[in-house]
């Protein structure tokens, strides 16, 4: 979706006829679609990646403690045992829900909040109803919860960006206005791997060296 401005019919077909719109995505269409996706990611996934981990930690932990998964030597600790699964398992479990949260969702029939993306619900083959899609922004605007802004360093240097988060705040608080930079995913996504590759060394210096 995010590859081009350009739509065609099945993109229009993404859409459906609703009173109610919970989030209103405003974007530059000159942001690359990979910080796009990842700033969507993090504003969409993160509670599902969370409570993922939080399952998965609780889990372990009522495993470990009950002798029923492998675990390791640790002399940092008393008694010197800790489980491993943990430090191997978290984080990518993670960022799998980071990254596919919403398809995993799906399969579960979760369709997610209903989101206005100017691509998939204004016309982009047919001029006439393009122009009135257009038209009717105020009416999208008007029908939606919240705002979440895709901000880049051209968000405010463009007309229609600025149009539509001004229009929003002049209809809606701004506790509404939900802001992402584009390049903080990019940060929060490389903790991830960086995170992973510093418990397992220190789970391997600790098991096989003694050092804590």
């Amino acid at each position: 979706l995010f590859a081009s401005p350009a739509g065609t019919l099945q993109t229009y077909k993404l859409s459906e006829q609703t009173e109610k719109i919970q989030y209103f995505v405003s974007h530059n269409w000159s942001v690359g679609r990979i910080d796009k996706f990842l700033a969507l990611s993090l504003a969409f996934n993160f509670r599902w990646a969370m409570l993922a981990t939080l399952i998965l930690t609780v889990g372990l932990g009522v495993l470990t403690a009950s002798g029923n998964v492998p675990t390791v030597t640790d002399p940092s600790q008393t008694p010197p045992v800790a489980g491993f699964l943990g430090r191997l398992l978290l984080l990518p479990a993670s960022g799998l829900f980071f990254f596919v949260g919403h398809d995993l969702g799906a399969l579960f029939g979760w369709k997610g909040p209903l989101t206005f993306l100017d691509k998939a619900c204004i016309h982009q083959v047919d001029p006439e109803l393009k122009e009135q899609g257009i038209q009717k922004l105020g009416a999208f605007l008007r029908i939606s919860e919240r705002m979440l802004t895709l901000y880049s360093d051209v968000y405010l240097l463009k007309l229609w960006t600025i149009y539509e988060v001004a229009n929003f705040l002049a209809l809606k608080s701004v506790d509404r206005l939900e802001v992402i930079p584009v390049h903080m995913p990019r940060i929060v996504f490389l903790a991830l791997p960086v995170g992973f590759l510093y418990g397992l060394l220190t789970m391997l210096l600790r098991t096989f060296t003694g050092i804590s």
